[in-house]
């Protein structure tokens, strides 16, 4: 599960909103009256045609690393353990492997489920590699973070990376309704994802927690993230964990 957007490049450059498709297809105006309304996109009708035109809408949530704590833990959570789960730093040569599994993670959303084939593990590079190459902000690396299933020893060959999670460093001032005791740069959850089978076990809390223990080691006292409101889940993620809007902040 992609808990995380890193949408902070203006709409016509991050390649995130590039994958973004129109689409029209025939359809009876009454149809179109009925249909439920996605957020990231327009909603427009003419021609007998429905027509969904990209319109990301995000908005930026806070976590207090001061007094975070982890969720608790149910039956399900627990199963991370079982299998275990090793949570390490990011290496350079992670980065040709995260592609795969944050395609994994992203395919049941906008916009890589928009795309058939190959084009989703395409998208998937060209939206890490954005990040890679700190294009929103330069990588913060000790909080930069792979879940990985197996042995997790170095060398071992047994191990499978299932998740990741990318951080970098951003002005405070991009970023919508920063706590006015933030400072002038701020920590940003770019990208927390799992793959779509290892979903809803606790990894994801797991990554999160690794994230923030790095982050307090280094300083830090407040991590912010952006999601897309059309998202339920990483939405409900981040509630969950703890994310929250500034206060006055209704978006």
């Amino acid at each position: 599960m992609r808990t995380s957007s890193g949408t902070l490049g203006a709409m016509g450059e991050h390649p995130y909103y590039r994958f973004f498709r129109r689409v029209s297809f025939p359809l009876s105006y009454d149809l179109w009256r009925k249909m439920p309304r996605h957020p990231s996109f327009k909603h427009e009708y003419w021609d007998g045609k429905l027509h969904w035109t990209p319109r990301p809408n995000t908005c930026d949530v806070y976590l207090n690393l001061d007094h975070w704590q982890p969720p608790p833990a149910d039956e399900k959570s627990l199963r991370v353990r079982r299998e275990r789960i090793t949570i390490r730093q990011l290496h350079e040569e992670d980065w040709e492997k995260v592609p795969r599994v944050f395609c994994a993670a992203s395919r049941q959303w906008p916009p890589l489920s928009q795309w058939d084939g190959a084009a989703p593990l395409r998208a998937a590079r060209a939206i890490v590699e954005w990040a890679r190459r700190g294009k929103d902000g330069p990588l913060v690396p000790e909080a930069c973070f792979v879940a990985v299933a197996g042995d997790g020893g170095a060398g071992s060959g047994e191990e499978r990376i299932i998740g990741g999670a990318v951080v970098t460093l951003v002005e405070a001032e991009r970023l919508r309704s920063a706590p006015s005791t933030s400072a002038a740069d701020l920590p940003h959850l770019d990208w927390l994802f799992v793959g779509f089978m290892e979903q809803r076990q606790g990894t994801g809390t797991l990554l999160l927690g690794a994230v923030v223990k790095a982050l307090r080691a280094l300083g830090h006292h407040t991590l912010a993230s952006t999601v897309l409101t059309g998202h339920a889940a990483p939405m409900l993620w981040h509630w969950s964990s703890g994310f929250r809007l500034p206060r006055g902040d209704k978006t």
